[in-house]
């Protein structure tokens, strides 16, 4: 919120008048000076009550050429002993009120944006020591202190010293209130941190400190006192492969590209094996993107690669066997179809790297009409009944456009709520036997019908 001059309280404006004023007697000049800017226009706030100050409350300039714009722009003071003599200021506007020496400081809002210039100038030629330009640098802090008070009480030019007493004092017990808050969320997270399997790290930037929790420690086998508080201790314990990356990743956080990361790195335990961590850092910033603070989360998922592992050694085997195997052979994941053997894709006319994009709407289109209702009565009763093993029979459309009889025999995990995770089904071409029995039944017909006829 940017505050317009005429909304300063009145005692705020009458002590910063007593400031320029003071400035101008101790440093012996003509003008001291506040300003506020306003896009590319400065206007005298403050004017010292001094002899010979050709600056009034309520001027205004545009600030190009100005010493001002300079101040404001860089952010940086600026002193000039003397404009005459530098080229660069020949066309400064407060060359044309005589004034050649000028030292000047940025006022800013608490938010960092510029609030205007605290300055003194003369009309003659000025080196200024040490001891008159921290007396500037003391007042400017005054300043920019009043302006963050007037911002976090919300002062008006009503405002009374009683009331201005009365909202410090709520502030601070505010302030009470939500310090202790903090200081009990911060036993909680504490707690947490230590009640859980994950590690952490807290790195303050700009206190250049590096903490590391004493869970993420345990991860890697070290009592809290055996291993330092040092990222470059941390990034140590990363596998030679991962190093890379992962440094990078850090880098990127630090250079204000990124924000977070999610990165799987081994990581050297005590003992002398490898642990997989997941890594999860992000990083804090401020209003104008730079990283003040990351923090990162480690999860040790060591058995979660080591049944992947597992998983992928038993699927291979599955394909293997699916293979070599005279059925066809599928492979559900949730709905959705990962693997199927030559065999299948053969009989539905596709590749095997096209078998992901069946569904099982697709696979239903092509069961026998008069089969579908079984077909998905059967499939539902037994998913409610979280069968491990079941088996449906139907007829399929072949690809020279006739039905087989065919026999799915399922093998079937499910989830906590019975929805099945995983679905490995062995389709059987069962025509042949079905036409046998069939054949069969025909046979027994007819030699029943011949014993009652010679009955």
């Amino acid at each position: 919120m940017m505050i317009s001059i005429k909304h300063f309280p009145q005692h705020f404006i009458e002590k910063w008048q007593r400031i320029a004023d003071l400035l101008a007697v101790n440093l012996g000049l003509p003008a001291a000076l506040i300003l506020k800017v306003n896009q590319d226009v400065m206007e005298v706030m403050i004017s010292s009550h001094s002899e010979n100050n050709p600056y009034h409350v309520g001027d205004k300039e545009q600030w190009s050429g100005l010493y001002c714009q300079e101040v404001i722009q860089t952010q940086k003071e600026l002193l000039v002993p003397n404009a005459l003599k530098s080229a660069r200021w020949k066309n400064n506007p407060d060359l044309k009120r005589g004034m050649i020496a000028y030292y000047g400081l940025p006022i800013n809002y608490p938010d960092g944006k510029p609030f205007g210039t605290i300055c003194v100038l003369d009309n003659v030629e000025k080196h200024f020591s040490d001891v008159q330009k921290m007396l500037l640098h003391q007042f400017k802090n005054v300043v920019e202190l009043d302006i963050a008070l007037i911002h976090s009480l919300e002062i008006t030019t009503e405002t009374t010293d009683a009331d201005l007493i009365h909202q410090l004092m709520n502030q601070n017990k505010q302030l009470k209130l939500e310090h202790e808050a903090l200081r009990k969320s911060n036993e909680r997270n504490k707690l947490a941190m230590k009640a859980s399997n994950d590690g952490f790290i807290d790195w303050d930037i700009e206190k250049d400190t590096f903490n590391i929790s004493a869970s993420m420690k345990r991860l890697l086998g070290y009592a809290d006192h055996e291993f330092a508080d040092e990222y470059a201790r941390l990034e140590q314990m990363i596998h030679q492969d991962d190093k890379k990356a992962f440094s990078e990743h850090v880098e990127l956080l630090l250079q204000n590209v990124t924000e977070r990361f999610d990165l799987v790195v081994r990581m050297h335990h005590k003992n002398g094996h490898f642990c997989w961590i997941q890594a999860r850092w992000i990083a804090l910033r401020d209003p104008q993107g730079k990283s003040l603070r990351i923090a990162g989360s480690h999860t040790d998922i060591t058995k979660l690669k080591e049944d992947a592992q597992v998983l992928k050694a038993s699927e291979e085997k599955i394909r293997v066997l699916a293979e070599n195997a005279s059925d066809s052979v599928l492979l559900l994941e949730g709905d959705t179809m990962t693997y199927a053997s030559q065999r299948f894709c053969d009989y539905f006319g596709i590749k095997q790297e096209e078998a992901c994009h069946i569904t099982i709407p697709l696979l239903l289109s092509k069961v026998h009409p008069d089969d579908v209702p079984h077909y998905v009565q059967e499939m539902q009763r037994s998913q409610e009944q979280q069968k491990e093993r079941y088996s449906v029979t139907f007829r399929m459309l072949n690809p020279e456009g006739n039905y087989d009889w065919i026999q799915n025999n399922v093998t079937a995990t499910y989830d906590h709520s019975g929805k099945p995770i995983r679905r490995i089904i062995q389709a059987r071409d069962i025509t042949d036997t079905i036409s046998l029995e069939h054949e069969l039944n025909q046979s027994m017909q007819k030699y029943r019908l011949y014993n009652d006829l010679c009955g």
